[in-house]
């Protein structure tokens, strides 16, 4: 004889510990499913939603969406390397696999296929958590022989940094972009014209503005920002189909 045997029988206190092991059950369930898989179920079904309803972009409205100016060049050569790597990703589909439509292909694929094209552009698609500035020492009117240059970590209050914030990103885009775009050279005088043209001043950052570099340590993936990779591919397949 247990302990449990003893006690009196509780109907409400029964209903409550079978409603628990239900939900206990399911949980279960849910977890088993996606701890043996490496996406997120909101990843494929915005994806299958952009692929169904079939949404077309043209380029001037993806780049108000990326936050890509239209009279900035070191943005210029960001999107165009986006749109490079977009067409030849679609070009090695229609080749090798000639879907009729995107929607055949399976959407884990086709959403680890955005990723990586997105992971080449992580200051875009991909939220920054966690960054390590260094900081200048202050201008003084009487030099000092303390050195004030100092490391430190920077969050926001929400606990991300926006993008947008950090110029540096920008500026290490640009070098890898230029890097790969051939017979393409710019002089040091023009990167730094650039660099100063699209360095932002947000409040609560001012921090940033007297820093001589910012590192990024940790970032965050944000697919809602990459359906844009998803609706671009899917334009670029549609242009070779109807080619």
């Amino acid at each position: 004889m247990t302990i449990s045997d003893l006690q009196p029988y509780d109907p409400f206190m029964d209903k409550a510990a079978k409603s628990q092991a239900r939900l206990t059950k399911i949980m279960e369930k849910f977890q088993n499913f996606t701890a043996n898989s490496d996406i997120l179920s909101s990843d494929t079904t915005i994806l299958y939603l952009v692929l169904k309803s079939n949404i077309i972009l043209n380029d001037n409205q993806i780049r108000v969406l990326l936050g890509l100016g239209d009279e900035n060049k070191v943005h210029d050569v960001i999107y165009c390397g986006i749109l490079r790597d977009a067409k030849y990703a679609a070009s090695k589909l229609f080749t090798l696999l000639n879907f009729s439509s995107l929607l055949e292909m399976p959407l884990t694929d086709l959403k680890q296929l955005c990723y990586e094209i997105a992971l080449k552009y992580k200051a875009i698609f991909f939220v920054p958590v966690e960054a390590k500035i260094k900081i200048r020492p202050p201008q003084r009117e009487f030099p000092s022989f303390q050195d004030t240059t100092q490391l430190s970590l920077l969050r926001s209050n929400s606990g991300f940094i926006p993008s947008s914030y950090l110029a540096s990103n920008f500026r290490n885009l640009y070098n890898r972009a230029t890097d790969a775009m051939s017979g393409t050279t710019y002089s040091s005088e023009f990167m730094s014209a650039s660099y100063n043209s699209t360095r932002p001043y947000p409040q609560g950052y001012s921090e940033i503005e007297d820093a001589e570099y910012v590192e990024i340590i940790k970032f965050i993936s944000k697919f809602n920002q990459m359906w844009i990779v998803a609706a671009l591919l899917n334009r670029e397949y549609q242009e070779l189909k109807a080619n």
